[in-house]
């Protein structure tokens, strides 16, 4: 195929860089205080953890008789909770005899990226992209109550919200209470959940009664672990059900409106008050993660699942942080290499010499820390024929 002396020459011009797909959100972890500014974290370092469980108590003392002797009572016990820190590893080479001749990244082809910084420079920033998106995975796998790992090549893992029948899979499990999952039979006397949020009654209404329902999770909460609901999470599947819901119409009134507020929050969800629960802080995520399967592609999944409702207690560390383990690392060339331990997340560079250019490291030693497990609920709101 020939081309004119036109084409040939002709100038071009790159006007900048995209993005086609946008990186993971962190909302899960940024609510809970995994990521971000004054992060809810505890650098506990090594390979393995431990923590110690000593429970407060909501139990009167008996009275004595006025000239009776004090009565003896047993010390509170102490539990131990012990576990190893999951851990993520990926190495980037980066040769200079590519990026030595190749333009900077959304700039014209005259200009030549000096050392090839803009591109070093971008595929730092998507590695880390990729491991904030596993800090999201494990957030949201705490609130579905477990995660799932399964051996692949090359001494790798696989990770899954579900089971995926792997040979030598093996689960992540945060202890939530059974009756903290499906309809909600948190204190053994029934399901809180107990009528779908799709039943509809003969008028074709909605007829579940859900603020009774989230008021049934806060006592509930109050009673197994004495922290009070404030956050409900849920996809825009189940936000649906729950705002054409009758009973929420009618609690708020004939001129009242259902919807007390609503707003887009920098992370892209939404948060919500709703007329008769304005108490609890509604937070609409529909947010995706891709996962590999065994086959070496990836699944878009919702970090929170269709027609679940994911319930907590304000974010605390009193229930709730995000541990940190350590390795030890080498940064730099041989001769003025540092030898380091390093905490969580963290991202460093190495020169190569044969061929020249650089390694680019990244590392994360981490898992949330659900020190009280009954203190989440994971509810599952459309059931039945």
């Amino acid at each position: 195929m020939g081309y004119s002396v036109s084409k040939i020459l002709a100038p071009q011009r790159i006007m900048g860089v995209v993005k086609r797909v946008q990186a993971g959100r962190q909302s899960l972890a940024s609510l809970l205080g995994f990521v971000g500014d004054n992060a809810n974290v505890v650098p506990m370092g090594g390979r393995s953890f431990s923590y110690d469980v000593f429970n407060g108590t909501r139990q009167l003392p008996r009275g004595i008789a006025p000239d009776g002797p004090r009565r003896l009572a047993a010390p509170q016990t102490v539990g131990n909770v012990t576990g190893t820190f999951p851990r993520l590893g990926e190495t980037v080479p980066l040769l200079y005899e590519q990026m030595l001749n190749q333009r900077r990244i959304g700039g014209p082809t005259s200009e030549l990226d000096q050392m090839g910084l803009s591109y070093i420079g971008r595929q730092e920033a998507f590695q880390a992209e990729k491991f904030l998106n596993f800090i999201e995975f494990q957030t949201a796998a705490m609130l579905r109550g477990q995660y799932y790992y399964a051996p692949a090549a090359d001494q790798s893992f696989l990770h899954s919200w579900s089971p995926t029948g792997i040979v030598g899979e093996k689960s992540v499990d945060f202890q939530i209470p059974a009756g903290n999952k499906g309809q909600l039979n948190m204190l053994g006397d029934g399901p809180i959940v107990d009528v779908s949020w799709d039943h509809q009654d003969g008028s074709g209404d909605y007829d579940a009664d859900i603020p009774r329902q989230i008021f049934g999770i806060n006592a509930a909460l109050e009673a197994v672990c004495g922290l009070p609901l404030q956050h409900l999470c849920m996809n825009s599947v189940t936000w649906n059900l729950m705002i054409k819901n009758q009973q929420i119409k009618s609690q708020a009134g004939i001129a009242g409106s259902p919807l007390k507020q609503i707003e887009r929050r920098e992370g892209g969800h939404f948060t919500g008050l709703i007329s008769s629960v304005p108490w609890v802080t509604i937070h609409i995520m529909d947010h995706v993660l891709e996962i590999e399967n065994p086959a070496g592609t990836f699944t878009q999944t919702k970090a929170l699942a269709d027609n679940h409702l994911y319930g907590m207690p304000e974010p605390s560390p009193a229930w709730v942080a995000l541990g940190e383990g350590s390795e030890v690392v080498v940064e730099g060339a041989a001769a003025g290499a540092i030898t380091a331990e390093r905490y969580g997340q963290y991202a460093w560079t190495t020169p190569s010499d044969n061929p020249a250019g650089y390694d680019l490291h990244h590392v994360y030693n981490g898992l949330p820390f659900l020190y009280v497990p009954s203190a989440v609920v994971d509810a599952t709101v459309v059931f039945g024929s």
